[in-house]
């Protein structure tokens, strides 16, 4: 097996929706109070709040392919805010792919990148039921910072009031 990375840009988005639906379900899967989140997101509304974080600044969206059959088997989107935040804002590469250093190179190359671009400060966010990635992420000096936590509707809470 042979893998091929590509790197694209904002007109080339559309072409991973594919795998960014099944990046979408994986996470609404491990989700345990918020996979309704999950269901109601589309990939209009993910494209264009990538659209707008990257004006002013810049997008970058790597493509990794089995050049045997021509098939995307993962991505990794990254942007640098007009401000000089970097994010990885989405990664995923298909199960029966993993474990092959897939996932590496392409946080290399966004990595890279991002530096490239001089951006202050990288961030990422993790889903809450997907923490079993921190130890993929700290390889590459990604550590949690924060906790946030979200009040979920319906729970048993009510106020003294």
């Amino acid at each position: 097996m042979k893998i091929g990375y590509i790197e694209k840009g904002k007109p080339d988005l559309d072409k991973i929706v594919p795998l960014w639906e099944m990046q979408k379900e994986y996470h609404r899967a491990l989700s345990k109070h918020f996979s309704e989140n999950f269901v109601k997101m589309t990939w209009t509304t993910k494209r264009n709040e990538l659209i707008k974080k990257s004006e002013g600044g810049f997008l970058r969206l790597d493509v990794a392919t089995n050049t045997d059959t021509s098939n995307n088997i993962g991505y990794c989107i990254s942007t640098v805010s007009k401000a000089g935040q970097g994010e990885l804002d989405s990664i995923f590469i298909l199960s029966e792919y993993r474990k092959h250093g897939i996932g590496d190179r392409l946080m290399r190359r966004a990595l890279t990148w991002m530096d490239e671009k001089h951006a202050r400060a990288k961030i990422l966010i993790v889903g809450a039921g997907n923490e079993q990635v921190f130890s993929f992420y700290s390889r590459y000096g990604f550590f949690p910072r924060s906790i946030v936590l979200e009040q979920v509707k319906g729970t048993l809470w009510r106020p003294n009031i």
